[in-house]
């Protein structure tokens, strides 16, 4: 388990509390009980359970593993030992992207070097056009280019910059 510092806000009956520890098990052997937490949440290991949050950290970030969303990715979340965060940017590593500049798009489909005419209310940026020239010299034309998001500092060495903007 990593032993990196990280901080974890949490506001109970109007009570901030922020915690500091260099693992969430320091943490729960540190902080037997929170006062004036609320009735179904009376120890630091009650706030936990009942938050879905995993007893481990991150294996990339170190950061707290929450999960509150469908059950299967919560499985992922937790046998993965990732946060979302982490967990997201992992499952685009090797996939089929557009990286320009260290951000990731993709492009959501278009007639071959045509640009797509209809729809265009559901086209990535509103149908705006673009041309982008991949670094293999292919030149593409879309009106339907969806931007999935910059790619976090610490995962910029598993992607490399292949295209640009014309």
């Amino acid at each position: 388990m990593k032993e990196l510092e990280y901080s974890y806000v949490t506001n109970i009956e109007g009570i901030t509390f922020i915690i500091v520890a260099p693992s969430i098990h320091n943490l729960l052997k540190d902080m037997k009980d929170i006062v004036s937490c609320s009735a179904v949440e009376k120890t630091l290991s009650d706030l936990i359970e009942k938050n879905n949050i995993h007893p481990e950290l991150c294996n990339i970030c170190g950061g707290l593993i929450v999960a509150d969303f469908i059950p299967e990715v919560n499985e992922e979340l937790f046998s993965n030992q990732l946060c979302y965060s982490c967990n997201f940017w992992m499952k685009k590593v090797g996939q089929d992207y557009l990286i320009i500049d260290n951000h990731l798009y993709k492009d959501g489909g278009r007639f071959v070097g045509e640009i797509h005419p209809d729809k265009l209310n559901l086209c990535g940026f509103g149908g705006r056009k673009f041309v982008i020239e991949k670094d293999n010299g292919e030149v593409i034309k879309t009106n339907n280019l969806w931007h999935i998001g910059r790619v976090p500092k610490r995962f910029e060495g598993l992607f490399k910059n292949n295209a640009k903007f014309l």
